[in-house]
């Protein structure tokens, strides 16, 4: 059973500029039948190491059409309109990607592009793996070694 909220401290950069390695962050569990929205920032479970936690923004949701053509984010076919990347580089990788999520599917995306593993790579993200959105900042921490997301609690 799932605590209604944890703390997290960010270790990486994936989600430059949004949010920053040593942020302390409360994270809420999401409640069975909750809706995910576009620009959530959601904890998951990382699908290439489901004992690891990841941060992640949502950019897709179940049924939707996602396209990565020509440097543009496409989402049912319009560009997507991105203004928490504050003027950073978009770059979406190689493109040619063209998927279209399938039932209780998102597809997640870390802010820093140049430094995130995310949906581009490991594909869509079943939403039970996905722990819970990202509710306050309690305050910026010192930068920290390592990577990926992890509950205060852990060592």
């Amino acid at each position: 059973m799932r605590m209604p909220l944890e703390i997290y401290v960010v270790r990486g950069h994936s989600m430059r500029p949004s949010l920053r390695e040593g942020d302390v962050l409360i994270v809420r569990s999401l409640r069975p039948g909750a809706r995910l929205k576009r620009g959530d920032i959601v904890a998951a479970l990382d699908p290439r190491e489901r004992t690891r936690r990841t941060l992640k923004r949502v950019i897709g949701l179940s049924g939707e059409e996602i396209a990565l053509v020509d440097g543009e984010l496409l989402v049912n076919g319009a560009a997507l309109p991105e203004p928490y990347l504050r003027g950073g580089p978009p770059y979406l990788g190689e493109g040619g990607l063209r998927l279209r999520l399938g039932a209780g599917e998102v597809f997640l995306m870390g802010d820093n592009r140049l430094q995130s593993t995310d949906s581009r790579d490991y594909g869509p993200v079943h939403v039970a793996d996905v722990l819970g959105r990202v509710r306050w900042r309690l305050w910026a921490g010192k930068p920290r070694s390592g990577a990926g997301a992890s509950p205060a609690s852990r060592p």
